[in-house]
């Protein structure tokens, strides 16, 4: 998917990187990605950022959207 050519809120930025809204907050706090902040609590993310974002291996490997794993039911 080639990148975005504006400027993404959190919403849009989680959907195209297939992750929650709760991780890409989570990554802004620790300063894994970088973001303009609003006045208050929004941010936006710059398209060269997020092409960045996409090539990095800071990456989190656990995606909003995996499978979870369950373990095979156990018969009597």
């Amino acid at each position: 998917m080639p990148p975005p050519d504006r400027w993404l809120n959190v919403q849009e930025l989680a959907d195209y990187l297939g992750f929650s809204r709760a991780t890409i907050y989570r990554l802004v706090a620790e300063g894994r990605i970088p973001c303009r902040r609003l006045h208050g609590t929004g941010v936006r993310f710059a398209p060269e950022d997020v092409a960045e974002i996409e090539r990095s291996s800071e990456r989190p490997p656990y995606p909003a959207r995996a499978k979870r794993l369950k373990a095979p039911k156990r018969t009597p």
